[in-house]
């Protein structure tokens, strides 16, 4: 309504502040603006003030102290053999002061003020009133305990910390004679306990004796153990003979098959060869040998003496062998019953053993068994006697004990109240109130700026006279909430809005981008490439704020590759891929610009860095190559990677960067997410084959639409899709119908 007419014919929308960060920050301004806010939040600090000046009452505060003697007297040595030590509760000091803030003490107290003093009420209000009056603080590193009474009058304080002081040492001295007495019982009937566990541990131990047969000599075990060793020697030495035998009779047997083949005497045993029989006969057939050599040389070979001294040969050979193949077989026959006789004894003799070692083992433990029934009325024994022995000394350190609770000072009557006096309290609360409203109405005032409507009425300017889309900038806003008086759709529109916004997300409009105006000389368009830096307060900056925040808030801290692509050439996609990067570097992301758009390559014109180094064809010819191609720009955490031009044929495509395949591209893409953050790629029409491939590798893309035709975006979107790529936004670069302000 008091809106002014721009340079367009139109009515500009009132003036607004900008979002957070986009104006300087006086907090005078804000207080002068803000004033009666300021006023209410005074007035009623000072009401406060003044009620607790008038309506607030002095508290007096007394303290008595007192001391717990060391460790609970009840615990350690004999409380210990018998568990007091843990019902005790552990930890004395602890205990006390629970005892002190207790129900009976409390009670006894509350009748001790009223006079009327006959035992305790578990009342609870007269508790939960003297709970009020009374405080309990124990002295840090140290067994003091600070009681202080609490009260409107100094005397009654004095006397509430006295009196709960005076019951706190009758309750503590109370309850530790009771336990005293409790433990004393206790340990009575625990050694009544061990006389009856030591008369059954020796009559056990009698029992056992008598049917074990243990006269309680220690050398028994070792007897068997002796008798054990002696068998197993005679088990060896049977054990060698048997060998022996056996390995006779093996021979035996092989001797006797060997004279059954005639075979020669060689392998006749001495014992056969010395028998007096075979000796004799051999010494015959030696005889006559000789007798028929020596015939041989006076006779002819068929002579008569010569077969006859032949056949008695013949013969005495023959009774030889017959007489040591009978020798041989009675060796055998003998040898043969020796080892029968040696194999009963090695098995009596094992069977011998085994018993003696079965008897060795049950006479162990039977040993063992009745060690430990000796250990365990020993052990009986000298319980019982350290216990009977505690019990005199705690009785008699017990009769020696004072109280365990030492008062060290009684309570005085105050004569100031407690804390800060009513005018210092007033000022202290005047003073706080101060500082806590100052800081509230500059909060108010810096949270309660809505950055988005603002923004949208700012931005809402018509497009000036031959003035392109590379000139607008994108406004954010939501499907959810349309920008307040800027546009006014019918129904039909927003049915086709809604189809294109169920595929991707509208980040934002275009506006117009003042800086500049439409002059395309690359100072004006890297000021508009760089809006975000060189024109920060306007609402094109601010916009793009807008758009950063909610990208990093959907996608965090993760890593990012995204190409940044429209359907035609000059829809503003190189100034919005320039000023997002800005701010995400800016918001401490390292991130990288690269140039895929060889027909049109801008990005020279924007950030002024060194010449001569490689580009992207050369990263794609050879990957090594790739930290010289990344070129340092003037903003921290933001680097460009450049692309030559290259001039299209009437046929397409062509040029060596159109015939990269998406592995290529996808290679390079692993390898700046190594290094970035955010990589940003400023790309072509969806329906080049370079783009095509590059969405498959990225996966990623946002859309730059300035046909506000919404079956084309869903067309586009479709085709985005179909190259593997998901569109993670929509900005729309349209401009503003006029007629549309002027119905403002």
């Amino acid at each position: 309504m008091n809106a002014q007419k721009n340079n367009y014919g139109t009515q500009e929308s009132p003036q607004v502040r900008m979002p957070d960060g986009q104006y300087d920050f006086h907090p005078l301004r804000v207080l002068a603006r803000r004033r009666w806010q300021l006023f209410a939040c005074l007035l009623i600090v000072g009401s406060v003030a003044i009620a607790t000046l008038f309506l607030s009452r002095p508290k007096y505060r007394a303290v008595a102290q007192v001391q717990v003697m060391g460790n609970n007297p009840a615990t350690g040595g004999l409380a210990d053999m018998v568990g007091a030590s843990k019902a005790g509760g552990g930890n004395y000091f602890k205990t006390q002061c629970e005892l002190l803030q207790s129900q009976r003490v409390l009670a006894q107290a509350s009748q001790r003020l009223s006079g009327g003093y006959k035992g305790w009420s578990s009342r609870d209000d007269v508790i939960d009133l003297m709970r009020e009056r009374v405080k309990i603080q124990p002295v840090p590193g140290s067994h003091l305990i600070d009681i202080i009474g609490m009260s409107d009058s100094g005397a009654e304080a004095a006397d509430v910390a006295n009196q709960v002081m005076a019951t706190f040492v009758e309750t503590s001295t109370a309850r530790r004679q009771m336990n005293n007495a409790r433990i004393v019982e206790r340990i009575k009937a625990q050694i009544a306990e061990f006389d009856k566990e030591e008369q059954a541990l020796t009559n056990d131990i009698n029992k056992f004796r008598q049917e074990h047969r243990i006269s309680g000599a220690e050398d028994a075990p070792a007897v068997v153990q002796a008798r054990i060793a002696q068998l197993n020697q005679q088990i060896s030495q049977v054990h060698m003979d048997r060998l022996e035998l056996a390995s006779k009779q093996e021979q035996l047997k092989n001797i006797l098959q060997g004279s059954g083949d005639r075979r020669g005497g060689e392998e006749y045993i001495p014992q056969i060869n010395s028998d007096r029989t075979v000796v004799s006969l051999q010494q015959k057939l030696n005889q006559l040998q000789q007798e028929e050599v020596r015939l041989i040389q006076v006779y002819l070979s068929g002579h008569e003496k010569i077969r006859d001294i032949r056949v008695q040969v013949a013969d005495t050979q023959t009774r030889l062998i017959a007489s040591k193949q009978w020798m041989l077989e009675s060796l055998y026959e003998e040898t043969r019953e020796q080892y029968t006789t040696m194999v009963s004894r090695e098995q009596s003799l094992n069977k011998l053993l085994e018993q003696q070692k079965q008897y060795a083992t049950q006479l162990s433990l039977w040993y063992q068994e009745y060690k430990s029934k000796l250990a365990d009325l020993e052990t009986t024994y000298l319980f019982k006697k350290k216990c009977t022995a505690r019990l005199r000394q705690f009785s008699l350190e017990q009769e020696m004990l004072d109280s365990p609770i030492v008062v060290v000072d009684e309570a005085r009557v105050p004569t100031n109240p407690s804390g800060l006096s009513a005018p210092r309290r007033a000022s202290s609360i005047l003073l706080l109130g101060l500082l806590f409203s100052v800081m509230f109405i500059l909060t108010l005032d810096r949270f309660s700026i809505a950055p988005r409507a603002a923004v949208g009425e700012s931005m809402a300017f018509p497009p000036a006279s031959g003035m392109g889309p590379l000139g607008n900038w994108p406004v954010l806003y939501w499907p959810s909430a349309t920008p307040p008086e800027v546009t006014q759709h019918s129904s039909a529109e927003v049915q086709e809005k809604s189809a294109v916004r169920e595929t991707a997300s509208v980040l934002g409009r275009i506006g117009r981008i003042e800086l500049g105006g439409s002059n395309e000389k690359d100072v004006a368009f890297a000021a508009r490439c760089r809006v975000v830096h060189t024109d920060q307060r306007s609402g094109s900056a601010a916009a793009f704020r807008e758009i950063s925040a909610n990208l990093l808030g959907r996608f965090g801290d993760t890593q990012q590759s995204v190409a940044v692509t429209s359907l035609s050439a000059q829809s503003g996609k190189t100034t919005f891929a320039c000023n997002l990067a800005l701010m995400l570097a800016q918001s401490s992301r390292k991130v990288v610009l690269v140039d895929m758009n060889p027909q049109g390559a801008a990005l020279g014109r924007v950030f002024a860095t060194e010449q001569g180094q490689s580009d992207i064809s050369d990263v794609l010819a050879d990957p090594n190559v790739l930290d010289e191609a990344l070129r340092e720009t003037d903003v921290a955490n933001l680097k460009v990677l450049h692309c030559r031009r290259e001039v299209s044929t009437p046929d397409g495509d062509s040029g060596w960067l159109y015939r990269t395949n998406k592995a290529s591209l996808a290679e390079l893409d692993r390898k700046l997410a190594q290094q970035f953050d955010w990589v940003i790629y400023d790309a072509e029409s969806p329906r080049s084959q370079l783009t095509a491939n590059l969405l498959h590798a990225v996966g990623k893309a946002i859309y730059i639409d300035a046909t506000a035709d919404p079956h084309s975006q869903e067309e586009v979107i479709e085709q985005i899709e179909h190259c593997g790529a998901l569109n993670i936004g929509l900005v729309e670069n349209t401009p503003i119908p006029a007629s549309t302000v002027q119905q403002r």
